[in-house]
Parts: C-alpha cells; structure tokens; sequence
C-alpha cells in the first residue's frame, strides 16, 4: 500500500512540476524544484522502516543527484541560446531529470521488513551487519553508475547527441536501400558455411555510452555476418553520420578504433535454408525502409516493423528462421543476452580482440 502511494505522489509531482518547468523561463526554478524532491525523498526515507545504512546510503545518493541535476542545468539548460529547438529539447531534459531520483527511489531502494515472531539480540545483530554488507556493495555500485552517467553526459557529449537527434526518426523509415546488390550477392555467396556469425562489441562511442547507462553492460553493440571474414557485418546503427540510422553495414575496424574498444566472435550454427531466410529478411527491411529505435532504448516500444536497435535487429533475424535459442521479447533484448542467455550452449565462442591505444592508432591509419 505504501509503494502505491508513493507512485502517486511521484507522479503528481512529476506532472505539476512538468508543467510549470517546462514552459517556465526562470531557470531558477529547475535547481528548487531539484532541491525539493531531494528534501521529500531524504524526509520519506528516514521515515521509511529500514536500517541506518540504507538510510544513510539513501541520503548520499539523492544529495549526489541534486548536485548533477544543478550542474546540468547551469551548464546545459540555461546557458543554451542558440537554437529554439533544441533550447526546448534541453528543457524537456530538465524536467524529466526531476524523476531520476524517484525511479533511483524506486528500483534500487525497496523497503523490505522482516517480520519474525521472536527476535533475541544476537540475531538481530547477525542481521544488520548482513544488511550493512549487502548495502554497501548496493551503495558503491549505485554511487559508480551515477558517476559515469555524469561523465557520459557531460556538456559536450550532451550537445553531441542533440546535434544527431534530427537525423533520427522513431516514427517514419529513414533509411532505405542503403545495402547495395554487392551486399548481396556476397551474403548469398556464402550460403555453404553452415553458420552466422555474432558478433557483440564494446565499441567506445558515444552511442555506446549512452546504451550502457540502459544496459548497465560494458558490451553494447551486436551485429551479425554470414562469412567468417566478416565482410557481411550487417546490423541497425546511426550510420556513422554516413548513412541514415538504421540498417547498414559494417566494417569492424571502424567501430572499434578506439582505446579500450573490444570484440567478441562467435558462430552459431545454420543451415543453407535459414540463412537464406535471413538474408531475404535483410533484403525485405532494406527495400520497405528502417529506422534507429532510438526511444525504444527507454520506452521498449516499436512504432513500425522495421523501428529497431541492434540487439532487437538480431534477434527478430533469428527468430525469422527459427534460430532464436533464448526466449525473450525482441524488445527488451540486449547485446549481452546472446551471451549470458545461451543455456544450452548452442553458441561457439571463437575469438576475443582487446584493441590496446597503440593498436587503435594503427587502425585509424588504415581507415
């Protein structure tokens, strides 16, 4: 009964605060309202039944939030001028940024209370120092999330995506035919290897920064070829600021020229007949247009057919042919579930690449 209340209450909030932030021209205002949902939710968690040290963890927390919900709207929402639409954009940014301690409340801060019908005093220090473990496990990998996203959407990174937005469409088809005949005939060409290869890469971009923060997984790109060579790699993107975002091709060294970038190959076996089905599939989506599911990311929702992003991509080409060995909603699947859910292990892992500073450098002057 308490959790729904609490909804409730979030979602009043959020909506009046919404509305007046939005069309609101005092900035001001954003840092107060960003300082009174912090004070509620400090209040409501010492009043909440749970022990010292998650209330305390809880209170670090929500002060950390504040702290990059104000530096974000010094350095973002109110020195921004140039463009009326993305002033707009970085304002509905704002008020949505009014909710992340509340989902934080909400999804890593569960009230949970024990009920025994005798409890001696040994037990219950046995208890909390348990508690107090687990919490501050919870509490460092919480407080490390909430860093990163920091870093990741810093000023600069921020201007980046705004700067990309137009180019993409949750909506309408975007791209179409970008996969020329060549594409084809070479995927057709190798209908005699009885196997796909995946392919799940930590590729270092903006891009995938920002998908890890969804994720909570340094791999967060996957893509799929129909060769061992690779020449095949095919998978959703945002085009490189080359194509339109959607399906195209891929060159792995161009995805992972960067420090830190790295690559897992595997091999999945299938018969000539369900690749073929794949590769008629791809042919279908190139002719009848794509689109980068880019608010699928948050929202786990498709508009059109062919809306997608990468993992979802792969994964409704598996399951066009029958391939699909892990049972989940295209949706809500993401790169490593190819891996992590392959119980019966009919995945063939065949080589790991790491791409060290000096190797990324070597790239960078092929390509």
């Amino acid at each position: 009964m308490k959790d729904k209340i609490f909804i409730v209450i979030f979602s009043v909030i959020i909506f009046m605060l919404g509305l007046t932030l939005f069309w609101s021209q005092n900035f001001m205002a954003y840092n107060y309202s960003y300082i009174v949902c912090c004070l509620f939710l400090i209040i409501y968690s010492l009043l909440s039944p749970s022990t010292v040290a998650l209330k305390v963890s809880q209170i670090v927390v929500y002060i950390l939030v504040v702290v990059v919900q104000i530096l974000f709207n010094i350095m973002v929402i109110s020195s921004y001028t140039d463009n009326d639409f993305v002033r707009y954009v970085y304002r509905a940014m704002g008020v949505l940024a009014i909710a992340a301690p509340f989902l934080i409340k909400i999804k890593f801060f569960k009230q949970y209370i024990y009920h025994y019908p005798i409890i001696v005093a040994e037990m219950r220090s046995v208890m909390s120092y348990s508690q107090l473990v687990t919490n501050q496990f919870e509490i460092a990998d919480k407080v490390n999330m909430i860093k990163h996203a920091g870093e990741v959407l810093s000023k600069l990174q921020l201007q980046n995506i705004l700067y990309n937005l137009p180019r993409h469409s949750s909506f309408n088809y975007v791209n179409n035919g970008v996969l020329t005949s060549h594409y084809f005939d070479a995927a057709y060409a190798n209908l005699y290897d009885e196997n796909v290869y995946i392919v799940i890469t930590r590729t270092m971009s903006l891009p995938s920064e920002l998908i890890g923060l969804f994720t909570n997984r340094p791999y967060n790109h996957v893509s799929i070829a129909f060769d061992k060579e690779l020449k095949t790699l095919v998978s959703y993107n945002g085009g490189q600021r080359i194509a339109p975002p959607g399906l195209n091709p891929e060159i792995l060294e161009m995805m992972i020229n960067k420090k830190g970038a790295a690559v897992m190959i595997y091999k999945l076996e299938a018969s000539s007949e369900q690749k073929k089905q794949m590769i008629d599939k791809i042919k279908q989506i190139n002719a009848q247009g794509s689109a980068y599911n880019i608010l699928g990311l948050v929202l786990k929702f498709s508009y059109k057919p062919n809306i997608m992003f990468c993992s979802q991509f792969v994964y409704t080409l598996l399951a066009s042919c029958g391939l699909d060995y892990f049972k989940k909603k295209p949706i809500h699947v993401t790169p490593m579930d190819f891996v992590e859910m392959d119980y019966y292990r009919r995945l063939e892992f065949l080589q790991e690449i790491n791409f060290s500073e000096e190797e990324a450098l070597k790239i960078k002057e092929l390509v």
